[in-house]
């Protein structure tokens, strides 16, 4: 192959590589999403605005049954008591808990981390041992407090 059709190859494998993030993406579940550069979502601009609901082909898939804010500040921890939906059944499976973690960028909670806890067991075991390691602790009831950690 001579240089000079080496380099056209070259450009052309280079320029069709550009252009593909132009293209819609498509997701898992068959649908198109196509979002410009700088386009923003303002769905999770506040902590009351945070859910897990998660719908598709009109199915609530994830069902937020409660929600509980234990931090809020530039990083926000919550807690979720949610249902997934089985599909194979139609109906919902047992309750689970979510602990996620939130950062607030441009305006916007994005999750950064979360846990799950998906049995009774489990979450008794967690709280066992947490009463065990936090044995004086007195709870002040639901009040949050405000964060400035620079986590």
């Amino acid at each position: 192959m001579s240089i000079k059709k080496y380099l056209y190859f070259e450009r052309y494998i280079f320029f069709n590589y550009i252009n593909l993030f132009s293209l819609p993406v498509k997701l898992s579940f068959n649908r198109s999403v196509h979002m410009e550069i700088g386009e923003k979502s303002h769905t999770n601009s506040t902590t009351d605005t945070i859910s897990i609901n998660y719908e598709e082909d009109g199915i609530l898939l994830v069902k937020e049954l409660k929600k509980q804010v234990l931090s809020k500040g530039a990083w926000t921890t919550n807690m979720f008591l949610y249902q997934e939906y089985d599909r194979a059944n139609s109906n919902y499976k047992p309750q689970k808990i979510s602990l996620r973690r939130y950062q607030k960028k441009d305006g916007n909670y994005i999750q950064r981390s979360k846990f799950t806890i998906s049995s009774d067991k489990q979450g008794h075991m967690i709280a066992k041992k947490i009463a065990e390691w936090y044995p004086n602790t007195v709870l002040a009831g639901d009040t949050v407090e405000e964060s400035n950690s620079p986590e």
